[in-house]
């Protein structure tokens, strides 16, 4: 009889606390998995569905690492503690609280943590995209003081037959300046690209990342700087020509005057060529200023 007692009274000890305890291990677990691997799964791309894809993956993923966790838990107490307390219907039951737990849990732990890592993934490409216009700012600062420096480039600003000789060294060094601030602007979106490959990205975001960078912001950049510098080259060719053609033409009454109609007609033709480029690049660069874009210098 008094063993009998005994086995009663172990049968009928509480499971109660002990599920707790199992119950509280789980979600610990789950909760620390979870928030250890947040962003597994589709990320959102803007295309239709992908916000229900997102939550549905979250969802599942959550479960499934909450039943892992549970079961896992479930049996090692179930090995020790609740067979020798219990039914295993009990038991059973100790695990379904267990896994309900686990999930309510972790869900929340999971939505917060990806939060947390979206505010910071923004952070970082804010960040990336002020360091590239900063450095682009500084190379451009640099360029519009010695475009400034170079004072007026125009033919029509020539005062005597004289200046020709400064004006042509001036062009020459605004065309130089320019190819030095194209090749410094390739240089700086390698830097760029080469930044981008230290942020918390996939290779899809990355990608997506660089090209709507190359598109909206490069990209428009390059092409106006490469027609600045195309029209730059077109002026020092007009101001070389005068300076090889003298004989061809004088200043009077702060005009120029042509006594070569060859030479006249070739400036002409290489005039109506840069006005060509001048007004594609004040095209633009209104384009530009009405999108909030920088323009390069001119």
């Amino acid at each position: 009889m008094t063993v009998d007692a005994q086995s009663g009274a172990a049968e009928r000890r509480p499971v109660w606390p002990f599920a707790i305890v199992a119950a509280l291990i789980a979600a610990v677990w789950a909760i620390a998995v979870v928030c250890a691997y947040p962003m597994l799964g589709p990320q959102p791309d803007g295309q239709p569905g992908t916000v229900q894809r997102v939550f549905a993956f979250m969802i599942v993923y959550t479960l499934t690492i909450a039943a892992l966790s549970s079961a896992s838990i479930w049996l090692i107490f179930h090995l020790f503690v609740f067979r020798k307390r219990g039914s295993f219907l009990k038991s059973l039951g100790v695990l379904a609280l267990m896994l309900a737990g686990a999930f309510l849990l972790a869900l929340p732990a999971r939505l917060i943590t990806l939060a947390a890592r979206v505010n910071d993934r923004t952070a970082e490409i804010t960040e990336w995209n002020r360091a590239a216009a900063d450095r682009v700012h500084a190379i451009t600062t640099d360029l519009n003081q010695h475009i400034s420096d170079l004072g007026d480039l125009s033919i029509a600003g020539l005062h005597t037959q004289s200046e020709v000789d400064g004006l042509l060294d001036r062009t020459r060094r605004d065309v130089a300046y320019r190819r030095a601030y194209l090749a410094q602007l390739d240089r700086e979106f390698q830097a760029t690209r080469q930044a981008a490959s230290l942020l918390r990205l996939t290779e899809a975001e990355r990608t997506s990342l660089l090209d709507e960078f190359e598109r909206s912001a490069f990209g428009p950049l390059h092409e106006r700087t490469a027609l600045e510098l195309t029209a730059a080259e077109k002026r020092l060719e007009m101001v070389a020509m005068l300076q090889d053609n003298k004989a061809g033409w004088r200043v009077e009454g702060g005009r120029l005057l042509f006594s070569d109609a060859a030479l006249l007609r070739r400036l002409n033709a290489m005039g109506a060529d840069y006005d060509r480029l001048v007004g594609r690049i004040n095209a633009m660069n209104q384009a530009a200023h009405d999108s909030g874009a920088s323009a390069p210098p001119q």
